[in-house]
């Protein structure tokens, strides 16, 4: 939370419109996600904490990983046309991941149960 207003003065600053919206979104997104993380734990809910830090991070990744997803010739070349699109892309796919990781168990949950039962079902048959 203390790096957020940096990064809202980097958005500000930013020569290109399009960029300084993208910078301003992540700004706030990182603000949140670090925000909720902090009231979980101030809760004493752990488990919440810990999903809302991985967020976080995922936002502080993507902060720093565009950076460089821009020195990529193809990209960089493409100047804003195309590097402001291959930014927001690269957002949407680390929150897609994030979120797959972090409903994992809970989405194979039931098979994992149904099998294990099957197989106690079989042990004692």
């Amino acid at each position: 939370a203390i790096a957020v207003p940096f990064s809202v003065y980097l958005s500000l600053t930013h020569s290109t419109l399009a960029f300084r919206f993208f910078l301003l979104t992540l700004a706030a997104a990182w603000f949140l996600t670090t925000a909720v993380a902090f009231a979980a734990v101030r809760n004493r809910n752990i488990q919440i904490h810990r999903e809302w830090m991985v967020r976080s991070y995922a936002i502080t990744s993507t902060f720093v990983t565009t950076r460089v997803l821009t020195a990529i010739p193809a990209i960089g070349a493409g100047g804003e046309a195309v590097s402001v699109p291959a930014q927001w892309s690269f957002l949407v796919l680390m929150m897609v991941v994030v979120e797959l990781g972090l409903a994992w168990r809970r989405l194979f949950a039931n098979r994992q149960a149904r099998v294990g039962a099957a197989q106690l079902t079989a042990d004692i048959g």
